[in-house]
């Protein structure tokens, strides 16, 4: 992965904990996160020490805490969600200032990211539940990469479609030409 060089080369760089951190360390969220990633960085072979804490260390905090977020935005929870995103800007921010290679990592990463993300959001442009309007708003707020994956994703499904449409072609391609799919494939 292109990132990894970038996250490699700052995993290890000292971090100095500030009020700041210490606050955020206080926190019930960050506490359970802290055990957690310490659990996987043990299974790794290592040690979270947070009296010699590191960049890589508060990566690992990240992550857990992105495991917890993923669970409260998939169970709806918007406040619980918007306070554990807190609590992870306010660590990356940290790790950011620290570490410039980190913060490039995370953008490389990202990028990285939403380009696999719009190729598998592609493939469910004609599902039942993207209307048009969804689809153009949607689709206007990616990148220019990100926006051809997507692209790529729809043809894909199509293809997959036609291609396994064994006996009844005509009967898929009407599919397609009709009502919101016609109005998505134009867009």
């Amino acid at each position: 992965e292109i990132a990894d060089p970038l996250y490699n080369a700052s995993r290890d760089i000292p971090v100095e904990k500030t009020g700041t951190i210490n606050d955020l360390f206080t926190r019930p969220s960050t506490k359970k996160a802290i055990e957690e990633a310490r659990r996987n960085i043990a299974d790794r072979g290592g040690s979270l020490d947070l009296d010699n804490l590191t960049v890589g260390m508060i990566d690992d905090i990240k992550k857990a805490l992105d495991d917890q977020i993923g669970v409260a935005v998939r169970a709806g929870e918007k406040n619980r969600t918007s306070s554990l995103m807190e609590i992870k800007n306010g660590l990356v921010k940290h790790a950011d200032d620290v570490s410039p290679a980190y913060a490039e990592a995370r953008r490389v990463f990202s990028d990285d990211s939403s380009v696999l993300n719009a190729l598998n959001d592609g493939v469910k442009a004609f599902d039942n539940n993207m209307t048009p309007d969804a689809l153009r708003k949607y689709i206007s707020g990616l990148d220019e990469s990100a926006r051809e994956a997507y692209i790529t994703g729809a043809r894909q499904k199509i293809a997959n479609t036609m291609g396994t449409a064994r006996n009844d072609a005509s009967a898929v391609r009407s599919m397609f030409n009709k009502g919101y799919n016609a109005e998505k494939i134009n867009i």
